[in-house]
């Protein structure tokens, strides 16, 4: 069972009732990500509880390209967009039923590193499964 982004958005709007900058974070996500372009989601240092939430950010794949989603103070959120074919190489490190590592190599030399243990505390299966579906699909 995968983590969804509609599960992630529900998961903003409850925490935008005690936190007025993720509530402006929650409303800029509506105005600008189409969900229905969303293939793979994955949420990276999002499933901590004692880890504030700008450190979270979330990668968004979609046909032709990954959008990468960064929470800043003051309630603004930054988002790259990156072009499928600007990915020059993927590196996948893999261990059955124990943990999986995604690293996404980019042609201006930017490098970003998905890891279902250091990402999550009690979500590791889950973002497994998600990293080993985004690397078939890329």
């Amino acid at each position: 069972m995968e983590i969804t982004y509609s599960e992630f958005l529900e998961g903003m709007k409850r925490l935008g009732f005690y936190n007025s900058d993720i509530e402006d974070q929650y409303y800029s996500l509506n105005d600008i990500v189409d969900e229905s372009k969303i293939l793979h989601f994955y949420p990276k240092n999002y499933l901590f509880k004692d880890k504030p939430f700008n450190e979270a950010q979330i990668f968004l794949f979609e046909k032709e390209k990954i959008r990468i989603i960064s929470f800043l103070e003051g309630g603004y959120v930054s988002i790259i967009n990156r072009t499928l074919n600007t990915v020059l190489r993927v590196e996948l490190l893999h261990k059955n039923r124990g943990s999986s590592s995604l690293t996404l190599y980019f042609d201006d030399g930017d490098t970003y590193f998905l890891d279902s243990k250091l990402d999550s505390v009690s979500h590791n299966f889950k973002l497994q499964e998600v990293i080993l579906a985004i690397y078939k699909y890329l």
